[in-house]
């Protein structure tokens, strides 16, 4: 396994696994950088909106 993360825009970031993209994250506390992470409660957040793709799905 070989996860990279991405976090070329200000205010999200993107995990991907062995090249496939699986998680992208969008919050204005991320626009903190790693500030921003240590702010979050805990050192935690909450993913609330969850969109599962597949290659066939578009996301709307």
């Amino acid at each position: 396994m070989n996860p990279v993360v991405d976090s070329t825009e200000k205010d999200q970031f993107s995990l991907y696994i062995n090249g496939d993209h699986v998680l992208e994250c969008k919050d204005d506390a991320y626009a903190r950088g790693m500030f921003g992470f240590g702010c979050l409660e805990d050192g935690e957040n909450e993913i609330k909106d969850v969109h599962v793709l597949t290659s066939t799905q578009k996301l709307v």
